[in-house]
């Protein structure tokens, strides 16, 4: 009997911390006390929060031994998660699409990305970027960037690439639709990905 009280006991405690408006959750104090907060980073002994009363938000350190230990075990748990989602190594990130006037160095569209360095230590090597077509195997465009000086960590560098077949709203079925990346160092691929073209459109032309 006591030992169903008490699993009782922790799965109401549990069910506590998510009982509460999405982004945020509720923790409980050593006192009992209620604490409603969004997590943003932490350690195995400190918590940074967030706290939001009407529209002024606080950012707070929160010590993790002052909480349950079911608290301390969820909050845990969810820096793990925000840690595993976070960006790794260098990624590529489409910001906007311009149509700019035509000129005989490349296309009407003009594709912009971010190159950012999520990475342990700066880079120096180059990221090829291609862009593909919402038609299976067809490719709009390919562009090498290459480092001319180290990227550090968690700084980034725009660059774009032109193109005579435009996004969606232009083109259709037949649009650049997406993009995919390889990054290189030394001539070795030691990472890649893929993305969608952003939806931000800018007409430059005037046309």
């Amino acid at each position: 009997m006591k030992t169903l009280l008490m699993s009782m006991v922790a799965i109401t405690s549990l069910a506590m911390l998510w009982a509460v408006p999405s982004g945020t959750i509720e923790l409980i104090d050593l006192q009992g006390r209620k604490i409603t907060a969004e997590i943003l980073s932490g350690n195995q002994d400190t918590a940074m929060i967030r706290r939001t009363k009407g529209s002024e938000s606080k950012d707070y350190s929160l010590d993790l031994k002052t909480l349950s230990e079911a608290s301390r075990e969820y909050v845990l748990a969810e820096l793990a998660r925000i840690e595993a989602e976070k960006p790794k190594g260098v990624m590529v990130s489409s910001l906007i699409v311009k149509r700019v006037k035509a000129s005989p160095l490349g296309g009407t569209f003009r594709y912009f990305f971010d190159i950012r360095n999520y990475g342990p230590e700066a880079f120096a090597g180059s990221v090829e970027i291609t862009l593909n077509n919402s038609q299976k195997g067809v490719r709009n465009g390919k562009d090498v960037f290459t480092m001319t000086q180290p990227l550090h960590v968690n700084l980034g560098t725009t660059q774009s690439i032109d193109a005579h077949t435009g996004p969606r709203e232009i083109h259709g079925d037949w649009s650049v639709a997406g993009y995919s990346w390889k990054v290189m160092v030394d001539g070795k691929q030691v990472g890649s990905g893929s993305g969608d073209i952003s939806a931000k459109y800018e007409d430059l032309t005037g046309e």
